[in-house]
């Protein structure tokens, strides 16, 4: 039987990346109907906020520019509710509940 000789192929170098960690926070305004909303980490140009009630009907929606980090809603227009804000980046999504009475 013919002898074959395996090539070793060099080990791969290990890359580690540190990546900003994906982060929002609301605050919300009783006297105005107003939610505040700021982001932090690196998004894409599809990553989006939204603001859906309990059915999944979208009441906001926008995309989020690269050099935005903070958004305003007015939710004067909302019924009184439970409802979602969505932060969707296309890797992962985010979510956070409020109540708006």
């Amino acid at each position: 039987m013919a002898q074959r000789s395996f090539q070793q192929e060099a080990p791969l170098a290990s890359v580690v990346h540190y990546e900003e960690e994906t982060s929002f926070t609301m605050s919300w305004s009783d006297e105005d109907d107003l939610l505040l909303v700021h982001l932090q980490g690196k998004f894409d140009k599809y990553t989006s906020v939204s603001v859906m009630n309990q059915k999944g009907e979208a009441f906001f929606f926008r995309f989020v520019e690269s050099n935005e980090n903070s958004f305003v809603f007015d939710l004067s227009e909302l019924e009184k509710g439970s409802y979602k804000l969505i932060l969707n980046t296309g890797d992962e999504v985010r979510m956070k509940r409020f109540l708006k009475d």
